[in-house]
């Protein structure tokens, strides 16, 4: 009789370029495999698959492992959380002499030229653009009577 052509369907090259392999659930995964976006896999679990070749898988974009074990799939890290405001400075406290260019600025009180004043509410610039000297602790304020 006649022999009609006939090939055997495993072959042992091809079954070992079959192996079982691991992949996360990814967008890559999903497009791949043809899920829908209505029910996509969970990219923190793996699955597997031994009827795709490693390259097959790569190549779209799937990350491929070879073993249950060695298939980590993380979440997705989430955002970092918002960074508290830094709370303001505290106020810098500042010494200076009590003046008469300065005055305007303490309308109820009277101040001595000869006195070292400190203050947390004026800012250095403000004293300073008045002509006054502004200095940053006790033992430098020298004043002089004018």
């Amino acid at each position: 009789g006649k022999r009609l052509g006939w090939a055997p369907i495993c072959r042992p090259g091809r079954l070992a370029r079959r192996m079982r392999l691991w992949y996360c659930g990814s967008a890559a995964a999903n497009s791949y495999f043809h899920i829908s976006d209505s029910n996509p896999l969970i990219t923190t679990h793996c699955y597997t698959t031994s009827s795709s070749g490693r390259k097959e898988l790569e190549e779209s974009g799937v990350t491929v492992f070879d073993s249950e074990e060695s298939c980590a799939c993380l979440p997705t890290p989430p955002a970092p959380p918002p960074q508290p405001a830094r709370p303001p400075p505290p106020p810098q406290k500042i010494f200076f002499c009590g003046r008469p260019e300065i005055w305007p600025l303490f309308e109820d009180e009277q101040l001595l030229t000869n006195t070292c004043y400190a203050s947390t509410k004026l800012q250095k610039e403000q004293v300073m653009r008045l002509g006054v000297n502004v200095y940053l602790d006790w033992q430098s304020c020298q004043c002089h009577p004018t």
